[in-house]
């Protein structure tokens, strides 16, 4: 009988310290989406890289190795570095120190998010239905809170902002609780799966809930954002659930188009005079977003190459409110058709891992297809595609595909970076 080497046990006990500490990082991550969600959304950046600062010390250590593909992560940096390199040609006026420049703060946002959904890829599968169940358990309370909250005219948000002495209006109240259904759209796949797997009667109820949140949403707090991708997600889990990897690679074909097109398709509906149907049409928030999306159009037929540079989208005063409210259209106009090709190569490596996952656990890459298309969808129509809040949103969704794939692969023999990783 051979004996274990004093490096064998070495080994040993910091792989479970390792098992140990990822489990802590997942639990940390997944124990604050309530609160953040419902109190403060923007403190889902800090939350992030707080989370991605604890992954660190797993990649560090006799035999551990990186655990994600550097693909992906180099198509990240080449993005990146292009977005900071447009800054010398950008209109916009940076009067802030360094730390407040965009491609600085993103860059930092999107390390952090890869380190998180590192350790996560990292976790075992005791570890991954632990923190998986925290993440169900999260999102039942923040249904709850967002239904009560609704039904109560957002009294007790108005309630707690006066106990700390900041009163709030109706509107912005109604506003900021609003965003919580951004988040219950986004992570309600990953939710959904390992609810699922926990068994549908019992999940059913919960599942209940997050959807009934969503769609009291658009109709009190006005979330239409939200509503409009939950439909949309819902229709990509079906087609990846029943059709496999076809519609993965649809979804992929989708993505792309989405950012090389998007643009073009604006300024075609321009001359061809379906926007001014549509103006006619729709109320007065998709209004507004249109008679963006066809300004912004026409400044990116001046630059199609190049871009106007970095944070240009500020440049154009009341004609652009901060950004084009469409992240594809946004890229085209600050950094033009590289960082559209670029953005898009991101999304057909998103698309292959989960046409690879499809062949092996249709279940795991509907739910991550429904997550992609949420995070495409509302995207397109709210917030700045630089907001750090909403990178570090994205980067917590692709982290809970990968926690719940961790926990229930599917098959004995597959682990979840065999499609991730």
């Amino acid at each position: 009988m051979k004996l274990p080497s004093v490096s064998d046990l070495t080994a040993s006990v910091s792989a479970g310290a390792g098992d140990r500490w990822a489990g802590f990082v997942a639990l940390f991550a997944m124990a604050w989406i309530a609160p953040l969600a419902y109190l403060a959304p923007l403190g889902f950046a800090p939350m992030v890289g707080l989370t991605g600062l604890l992954a660190i010390p797993l990649f560090w250590g006799p035999g551990r190795r990186w655990p994600l593909p550097l693909w992906p992560v180099a198509v990240l940096v080449l993005l990146f570095g292009w977005a900071a390199i447009s800054r010398l040609w950008s209109p916009y006026a940076d009067t802030h120190g360094f730390a407040e420049r965009t491609a600085f703060k993103i860059a930092l946002q999107a390390a952090a998010a890869i380190a998180m959904i590192g350790a996560f890829s990292m976790l075992s599968r005791e570890a991954a239905r632990k923190a998986a169940a925290v993440l169900v358990a999260a999102l039942v309370l923040l249904a709850l809170i967002l239904l009560a909250d609704t039904l109560a005219g957002v009294r007790i948000y108005r309630g707690l902002k006066a106990m700390i002495g900041e009163p709030i209006t109706y509107e912005f109240a109604r506003r900021n609780i609003a965003q919580g259904c951004y988040v219950m759209a986004l992570l309600f796949w990953p939710a959904a799966y390992a609810a699922g797997r926990m068994g549908w009667r019992v999940a059913i109820f919960p599942l209940g809930l997050m959807a009934a949140a969503i769609v009291l949403g658009e109709r009190v707090l006005l979330a239409d954002a939200p509503f409009v991708a939950f439909v949309a997600a819902t229709g990509a889990w079906l087609a990846v659930r029943w059709l496999g990897p076809l519609a993965a690679r649809l979804l992929i074909v989708f993505g792309i188009a989405l950012f090389c097109l998007a643009p073009l398709v604006v300024q075609e509906g321009v001359r061809s005079g379906a926007i001014g149907v549509l103006h006619r049409q729709v109320p007065a928030s998709w209004d507004a977003r249109l008679d963006i999306w066809a300004f912004v159009s026409g400044l990116v037929a001046e630059h199609p190459l190049r871009g106007w540079g970095l944070d240009a989208s500020r440049s154009f005063g009341t004609a652009i409110p901060l950004h084009p409210h469409n992240a594809a259209i946004q890229i085209w106009l600050e950094l033009g058709a590289l960082g559209a090709a670029l953005a898009g190569a991101l999304i057909g490596w998103i698309g292959s891992a989960l046409t690879a996952t499809s062949r092996i656990n249709p279940s795991l890459a509907a739910a991550g297809a429904g997550s992609v298309t949420t995070y495409l969808v509302i995207g397109s129509l709210s917030f700045g595609v630089w907001q750090e809040w909403w990178l570090a949103l994205g980067g917590l969704a692709a982290g809970c595909v990968v926690l719940v794939g961790r926990g229930w692969p599917g098959d004995e023999n597959f682990a979840t970076r065999s499609a991730f990783g």
